[in-house]
């Protein structure tokens, strides 16, 4: 088919939905959308969804952290949480909370630099209640004062979570290093200190006078999505919505500028937490170059973000200077500009030559600086035609994430725009991509340069960051030539759009069995786009699993991401996403997106396997995994108490010190017998799924057997972790942070899906009582979380809490003590309803392909050959009764009859003392627990 004809209905059928209703819509997409505006001015937008099994709404105010006063930075944000504590008409704190999850839904609120946004989800006939309470909640809040200190502490303590990311390090110092006149430099989450009574600011005054001003109905943008019919979503905005108070009539107006000349033409130093070397420019821009009908900003980013020959990260791959190098522009956070910016991953000589990868970036936008308008349309053109496919075959989204984007959304465009606004680009805006690119100086520019070994002689307020700001070298651009290439034009552009016709099927079929390959395919049941997912796993027998090869395959794939990066993002760029993975047990390829090129993705991406890794690509790659693996202590305390919990189900699990000490180890001579070994011996199983005929499934499979020749192979079981019955476990590890997690883990004796829908069921039921309990009341900290823990055949519920006041003994003792003295016959109340909301999402038809996917192959490794699991989870629930959980909570959480598992992660500012009998981490669990052996599909 020819692009531009291609483009051209794409337009022709988008026109036609515009006016066949007021907001614009993708040609296929089944929603109807209505738009009002009430009386007392709030504008409301009404989403049909008529396969949505739940309903959503939510709510957004175009006042955020850029409008605190000065005397109390963060109040948004804890206003934001202030308002869940009790309201005039539903005064219990935490109400609104156990009313959605009591009703098989989820909350939650977001305070951002210009925006604050509260959203929910729930069952369909919950949603006019919900909305009730929620609009209570914004009109009539308690804020009542004997909580005011109870919840400054959750504020702070969320603020401590999150000290020692050094991505969010980064952005408070590129934040607080603008001008200081400008709120965006101010501590915008707060803490103990900022959110205080001090001279001339009384806290409880300043939160209540700030709802007082800016919580007003014609500033709020609201969204209800749902089955309900477009009539029955207004009826419900109409009466629960009538009674929002008129106050503030315009949002605030930021006019301080974000920089001025002392803030520009410098370098700032970042010394990290973990050992990451980075090289981030910065161009703060004026707001009227950010046009949402021509995308001038967005423009631009992609030609320096693309990854095609010519382009500026091949240039500096090239070069060996670079992983990797993305482009975004940020138009929201300043308020009166935006910023562009362009991040690069070092390579070790790309961080001791930084001046000359800055100064190729330079060199770079000089050239862009210099192309011709004929050659920015060609950008241009290729960006509008990848928006337009976008915008027709993007997954709608539903439920909770559609309401909370929709809302945000009506706050930056016109209604009409809603859906459209992102990909919208109408011609090239000539005058304005000039204006930016020629921007793009060293005297515009604030460099950031992340590296562990940076000389610093100041600290960021709060997070501690060591950094020095110094001005950008005169001569730079001399530390590097001008390549002089431009980006080419990206080949996987799809112009391919044809539907297969397909006889409807209920699962998938073996379409493929020979030379070591076993592949099925079906067509999608529930997607019907020139769509693909394709996902082909890689195990080899007789080999036996140790940290050397899970070092080695982990090595593998990092070599992968490296060489292949350009590959990856030509692809995900034209709607093809590429994952490849590798583990001690074998490897994967994965691709999803437009089936035009989605063939001979995989076999691209397989064909690495053909080839050896070079010396150099393999240092590169070793390095960058020692680095990593160097930096596994510093990540968030709960995310690695939860590694540990899963790590402990898999049976083969080795530490990130093991594996560290196997990685350094190795040499080009392991990687090449290892790539060897899993070429000549693994054996593939390919599952296809979607927009592609079964003789196109089997040319796919036929292919990979070309490339990797004939063997004779079966795939190797999978060796998963059994819960046994009376045993308790417990890991304890010391982490260099200052927080302290537990994670404590009831088991199951029983391995079935029955028990997979219990353990789901009892987290829902109890969770929000847990959060109430420790967060709300007691403040242990601000992750406070139950959840089911699945895995295998394996199944569980989960309790975890990440904290700056205690240590983690003491969480493990406090959720111990929680799950002992829960009356469950109260929680249990709301079965019925909680159970239903489990129900609803399980038959909710999937999204994406992906999804769809994921079911499948789950199936396929776990040997189902019905491929029916989801069905048979479903159908547990279906049964579930009342009393079954009263025994699941008797006898695997409070007795304690299966298997439970304690992850403490002990911080440095609440530090236990060693625990003579707990294990140091998963990998001493193995010879602890029996094993199971779960034969795949073949």
């Amino acid at each position: 088919m020819d692009v531009r004809r291609a483009f051209s209905f794409v337009l022709m059928l988008l026109f036609w939905a515009t006016t066949a209703q007021a907001v614009i819509t993708a040609p296929d997409d089944p929603r109807l959308f209505r738009a009002i505006t009430l009386p007392q001015g709030t504008q409301v937008l009404l989403v049909h969804d008529p396969s949505a099994t739940k309903a959503a709404a939510a709510v957004a105010l175009p006042v955020g952290s850029l409008h605190d006063p000065a005397s109390q930075q963060g109040l948004a944000h804890f206003l934001e949480h202030m308002l869940f504590l009790g309201s005039r008409h539903f005064p219990e704190p935490g109400a609104f909370q156990a009313f959605v999850e009591a009703n098989g839904g989820q909350t939650n609120a977001m305070t951002a630099y210009g925006s604050t946004v509260y959203v929910f989800e729930a069952a369909p006939e919950a949603l006019a209640e919900g909305l009730a309470r929620l609009a209570d909640t914004l009109a009539h809040p308690l804020l009542d004062p004997a909580y005011v200190d109870k919840e400054r502490h959750a504020v702070h303590a969320e603020m401590e979570s999150k000290k020692f990311d050094d991505g969010r390090r980064l952005v408070m110092l590129t934040f607080s290093t603008l001008n200081p006149e400008h709120p965006a430099t101010q501590f915008t989450g707060g803490n103990l200190e900022t959110l205080a009574d001090k001279p001339g600011s009384r806290l409880h005054e300043a939160l209540t006078r700030f709802h007082a001003t800016w919580y007003s109905a014609p500033l709020l943008r609201v969204v209800l999505t749902g089955p309900q019919s477009l009539d029955q979503l207004e009826a419900i905005a109409r009466q629960t919505l009538k009674k929002l108070p008129v106050r503030a009539q315009t949002p605030p107006v930021i006019t301080t500028p974000a920089v001025t000349p002392q803030e520009t033409g410098v370098w700032v130093n970042m010394r990290p937490v973990r050992p990451m070397q980075l090289l981030r420019l910065d161009f703060v821009l004026p707001k009227n170059l950010d046009d949402r009908r021509t995308q001038p900003l967005e423009l631009v980013a992609g030609v320096i973000g693309a990854e095609t020959p010519g382009s500026l990260v091949e240039e500096l791959r090239h070069q060996g200077l670079a992983l990797s190098l993305s482009a975004g522009v940020d138009t929201e956070s300043l308020g009166n500009a935006a910023i562009l910016s362009v991040t690069i991953q070092l390579t070790d000589q790309g961080a001791r030559l930084r001046q000359a990868v800055a100064a190729r970036c330079f060199h770079f936008f000089q050239r862009l600086a210099r192309a011709s308008q004929d050659q920015w349309e060609k950008y241009f053109a290729q960006q509008r035609q990848l928006a337009a496919l976008h915008f027709r075959y993007d997954p709608p989204g539903r439920g909770f994430d559609l309401a909370a984007d929709l809302a945000g959304r009506m706050l930056r465009y016109p209604v009409e725009d809603v859906l459209f606004g992102p990909y919208r680009m109408d011609a090239l805006d000539w005058d304005r991509v000039q204006t930016i690119v020629h921007a793009l100086t060293p005297e515009h520019a604030r460099i950031f340069s992340v590296d562990p070994t940076a000389a610093t002689d100041r600290t960021a307020y709060f997070y501690g960051t060591p950094y020095a700001v110094q001005p950008i070298a005169a001569d730079i651009l001399a530390a590097a030539p001008d390549s002089g290439t431009l980006p080419q034009p990206n080949p996987f552009v799809p112009t391919d759009l044809a539907l297969r016709p397909h006889a409807p099927q209920t699962h998938p079929e073996l379409v493929y069995a020979a030379r070591g390959i076993h592949a099925w395919w079906t067509p999608s049941r529930f997607i019907h786009q020139p769509k693909v997912a394709m996902v082909l796993r890689a195990t080899a027998p007789h080999r036996d699993t140790n940290v050397r090869d899970a070092a080695l395959a982990a090595l593998w794939a990092e070599a992968w991401r490296q060489q292949q990066a350009g590959l990856r993002f030509m692809a995900q760029e034209a709607g093809l996403d590429l994952q490849v993975d590798a583990d001690a047990e074998g490897l994967t390829v994965q691709v999803e997106g437009f089936q035009e090129h989605a063939p001979e993705l995989l076999t691209a991406a397989l064909g690495f396997l053909k080839t050896p890794v070079s010396a150099t690509r393999f240092a590169q790659a070793r390095a960058e995994r020692v680095r990593s693996l160097r930096g596994e202590k510093t990540r968030g305390v709960f995310g690695q108490a939860m590694e540990q919990v899963y790590a402990v189900l898999r049976a083969q699990t080795f530490s990130h010190e093991a594996v560290l000490e196997a990685t350094q180890k190795l040499t080009p001579a392991d990687l090449e017998a290892w790539r060897t070994h899993m070429l000549t011996r693994a054996a593939f199983q390919l599952l296809v799924v979607g927009n592609l005929s079964r003789t196109e499934a089997q040319a796919v499979a036929d292919s990979v057997a070309n490339l990797v020749g004939f063997r004779d192979a079966t795939p190797t079981p999978l060796t998963r972790v059994l819960p046994q019955r009376e045993t308790a476990l417990a890991i304890q590890r010391f982490v260099p942070l200052e927080d302290s997690a537990a994670v404590l883990t009831f088991f199951a004796p029983e391995v079935s899906t029955a028990m997979r829908a219990r353990s789901m069921a009892a987290a829902e039921l109890v969770s929000a009582r847990f959060y109430h309990e420790l967060r709300t009341e007691e403040q242990l900290g601000y992750i406070v979380a139950a959840f089911p823990v699945q895995t295998g055949y394996a199944a569980g519920i989960g309790f975890g809490v990440q904290s700056p006041v205690a240590g983690a003994r003491q969480l493990t003792q406090r959720i111990q003590a929680f799950a002992q003295a829960l009356p469950f016959s109260e929680v249990a109340g709301a079965f019925a309803t909680v159970r239903q909301g489990l129900v609803d999402s399980l038959s909710a038809p999937p999204q994406t392909l992906g999804e769809e996917i994921g079911w499948l192959l789950r199936d396929l490794f776990l040997g189902n050959a019905a491929w029916n699991g989801k069905e048979q989870l479903r159908a547990a629930l279906l049964f579930l009764t009342e009393k079954d959980l009263l025994e699941f909570w008797e006898t695997t959480v409070r007795r304690g009859t299966g298997t439970r598992l304690a992850v403490e992660m002990s911080g440095t500012r609440h530090p236990d003392a060693p625990n003579p009998t707990a294990l140091p981490d998963a990998s001493a669990a193995s010879g602890h627990l029996p094993t199971m052996r779960i034969s795949p599909l073949w």
